[in-house]
């Protein structure tokens, strides 16, 4: 059989080091041992996360084009894949008997006959990879809390800065053909010109963005509103000072929040009432958002706001716009030997989580102990006179280095949330309950509950068209059909997926008839 290796790392870092070369001598040895053809060989520096992977899905397009069988082998599981889109495209192929994949590592190999124990141990190899993207995220996120602790800015600059080098490290300062314009929007705003006027003005004065287009009227709106230009940076609703140059004073800053606030309150007398798909729908036709209001008492129709003047007016009953968001809320109720499946799952997975980061903690701990047996030789060997003080030196930083490294490793372990399936089994009680707690909660509760269910949410005529939200578009997909499908196997992913879960257990958590469903 013709066989296929694949050799990837992350970054170019690493394609330059030992990693690929590694690699590939592993995978070559295998194949000489197992008496596989040679073919191809792939190897790319390229992230496991990012949506388009163009060279995986020509090794796969390679794969259907033969005609005989492909041996595809890759060291290890996380060096081939870390989210389960992979897994989709290989399983039509290896159903189709067109290929078996062998993971070195794992001493794992996966065909046409593998049995549910296989490909199960194929599955939690790729929750794992996932999981070390999920700790790469939280050191990223560590990282831009450090940065604004110190009042440094993250992105691009805004319009009106620039970036520049100062001691090393990159500094915004301000645009010299076009901060000037900052202060301008401010004072005209403050003179009572609207968004569009401010806009078009500026235009004529020669400001561009970044694609030297028109600077549109809701970015004029948001250079208003952001404290940026009068030194704060606000991240997640909190306020951080920054040591840029500013461009506008805070005096100046807060009148045109003032006056915002003034106008906000003045332009319609039901924008304070708040009812149960406020600012959740938009218009198909138009984009624009659909507005709601009362009329007749107690009776509440939403009708498009016409934004761009091409909609006609077309009043409909709340009752009839929750219909379809009611018969959704039920779709998400499970049976409950579905139920049980699913919170088995999540503990075996949370169980098998565990016992692997036990054995990476053990042979991260040998590792480390095997070089500090290194440098209590380094000693010896400095004493007996067989090396230099030079060589000393640089042994001795190389394996504190590597010491040191393990140790940040040992860390995050020891830092990880091991607590994620309890609050996915929550999540999965409220799924049962919603429409129940829908019912019971406030107008206010109502509106904020289903932003966190629904998404693209549109009103094409008289008809609500919306999808639900992860894992609740799977729940409802996995409740609908009779027999076990893949949707289990995501559903397990999405809800071991611990900042995606916490996340959204602490926004749902406002509800007191949800906070109920965690007791």
């Amino acid at each position: 059989m013709k066989s296929i290796i694949l050799a990837r790392v992350s970054t170019q870092e690493q394609m330059d080091g030992q990693s690929i070369p590694a690699q590939l001598e592993r995978s070559r040895e295998y194949r000489k041992r197992k008496g596989l053809e040679p073919w191809k060989e792939f190897q790319f520096d390229e992230s496991s996360i990012k949506d388009h992977r163009k060279k995986f899905e020509e090794i796969i397009d390679l794969i259907k084009s033969s005609r005989e069988r492909v041996a595809f082998i890759v060291e290890t599981i996380d060096r081939m894949q870390r989210s389960f889109k992979e897994s989709v495209l290989l399983l039509d192929i290896i159903k189709a008997d067109k290929v078996e994949v062998h993971f070195i590592r794992e001493n794992l190999i996966i065909d046409k006959d593998s049995n549910s124990s296989e490909l199960l141990r194929w599955d939690m190899g790729v929750m794992f990879a996932r999981g070390f993207v999920l700790q790469i995220s939280d050191n990223v996120k560590r990282t831009f809390r450090q940065k604004l602790a110190n009042g440094e800015a993250i992105g691009q600059p805004k319009l009106g800065y620039i970036s520049a080098i100062k001691d090393g490290k990159k500094f915004h300062i301000p645009d010299p053909e076009k901060a000037h314009f900052i202060p301008a929007i401010f004072e005209l705003y403050l003179q009572g010109w609207s968004f569009r006027a401010i806009a078009d003005e500026m235009y004529k004065r020669g400001l561009r963005s970044r694609n030297n287009k028109k600077v549109s009227q809701s970015n004029i709106q948001k250079v208003i509103k952001d404290p940026f230009y009068c030194g704060i940076i606000i991240s997640k609703g909190k306020e951080y000072p920054h040591h840029y140059e500013k461009l506008i004073s805070f005096e100046k800053y807060s009148k045109a929040q003032n006056l915002m606030t003034r106008k906000s309150n003045l332009s319609t007398k039901t924008r304070h009432k708040v009812f149960a798909l406020s600012r959740l729908v938009h218009c198909k036709n138009c984009h624009g958002l659909i507005s709601a209001e009362p009329k007749r008492g107690h009776l509440v129709y939403y009708s498009c706001s016409n934004y761009k003047n091409m909609c006609k007016r077309l009043y409909i009953r709340e009752e009839v716009m929750l219909k379809p968001v009611l018969k959704a809320l039920k779709s998400i109720q499970l049976p409950q030997e579905r139920m049980d499946m699913l919170v088995n799952s999540l503990k075996r997975t949370h169980e098998a989580k565990r016992a692997y980061q036990e054995e990476a903690t053990s042979e991260l701990r040998q590792r480390y102990d095997k070089i500090q047996a290194m440098n209590d030789r380094l000693i010896d060997m400095l004493a007996d006179g067989r090396i230099t003080d030079d060589v000393y030196d640089k042994k001795l930083k190389q394996y504190k280095e590597d010491q040191r490294s393990i140790e940040l490793q040992l860390q995050e372990y020891t830092d990880a949330d091991e607590q994620y399936h309890i609050t996915a089994k929550t999540i999965l009680s409220l799924a049962q309950r919603a429409l129940e707690i829908f019912n019971r909660s406030e107008v206010t509760e109502k509106q904020q509950f289903l932003g966190y269910f629904l998404q693209n949410a549109q009103l094409n005529g008289s008809n609500l068209e919306f999808t639900l939200r992860n894992p609740f578009n799977l729940l409802a997909e996995y409740a609908s059909r009779p027999n076990w499908l893949p949707e289990h196997d995501i559903i397990i992913t999405i809800l071991s997926d611990q900042e995606y879960m916490t996340n959204l257990w602490n926004k749902l958590c406002y509800i007191k008839e949800v906070a109920r469903v965690g007791d």
